[in-house]
């Protein structure tokens, strides 16, 4: 017997598919990316955010895309995006991802948030 199974049957609780709980959160765009760059350690900063941001922007403009950015107040701010650091609970976080076109991100639990929700991921290793 496996380990959930056991846990379960002592429980009494269905094996399901586990979620990831949402809280609403005022959407402030129509069409919007989320990058969440999440530093915990040195090398998980990647230091042209900014650049990159540089070139996509205008050309997520012409299709009036903006790009929104989550994490905590020591992450760098990218410069255009629309500034959401350290204003979201994790709830608000997963509504706000589940919500957008895609995930940009490195290795961090946002990138699991949209896995799990089917979107489009680009996460940084």
């Amino acid at each position: 017997m496996h380990i959930l199974e056991s846990y379960a049957a002592d429980t009494r609780l269905k094996i399901d598919k586990p979620f990831i709980y949402q809280k609403y959160y005022p959407l402030p765009s129509e069409k919007y990316i989320v990058v969440h760059q999440d530093h915990r350690s040195y090398s998980d900063v990647y230091d042209y955010w900014s650049s990159a941001a540089s070139i996509l922007l205008p050309h997520l403009a012409e299709n009036n895309i903006d790009i929104i950015q989550i994490g905590n107040l020591k992450d760098t701010l990218i410069k255009g995006c629309i500034d959401l650091r350290s204003k979201l609970s994790i709830g608000q976080q997963s509504y706000l991802i589940s919500h957008s076109l895609a995930h940009v991100c490195n290795d961090c639990y946002s990138s699991h948030f949209a896995s799990d929700l089917g979107k489009k991921i680009v996460c940084l290793f």
